[in-house]
C-alpha cells in the first residue's frame, strides 16, 4: 500500500510532501537554554561518563549539549 493521494490514503503524519515524494518533517521543535554553570557542570559529568565508559550516558549527555548549541532535533537524532 502506498502513501499517495490517488489511492485515496492521504500522507502519513509526520510528512509533508510538496510537488514530490513525501519528506520527513519534525514533529517537536524547542529551545533549550543553558546558563555557564549548568553548561560547565554538564561538561564535568560528560567526562565522567567517558572516564567510567558509560556510552548511554555519553550519548545522552552529547544531545543535550548539541540541544544546548541549538542544534535542531532532527540534527541531533542523526548524530
Amino acid at each position: 500500500m502506498g502513501w499517495t493521494m490517488d489511492e485515496g490514503y492521504g500522507i502519513p503524519i509526520g510528512t509533508h510532501c510538496h510537488m514530490s515524494s513525501p519528506k520527513e518533517v519534525s514533529l517537536v521543535s524547542f529551545t533549550l537554554h543553558l546558563s555557564a554553570f549548568p553548561r560547565k557542570q554538564l561538561y564535568h559529568r560528560l567526562q565522567q561518563a567517558y572516564a567510567s565508559g558509560d556510552l548511554r550516558l555519553v550519548t545522552r549527555m552529547h544531545a543535550v549539549l548539541a540541544f544546548a548549541e541549538g542544534m535542531s532535533v532532527h540534527d541531533v537524532a542523526e548524530m
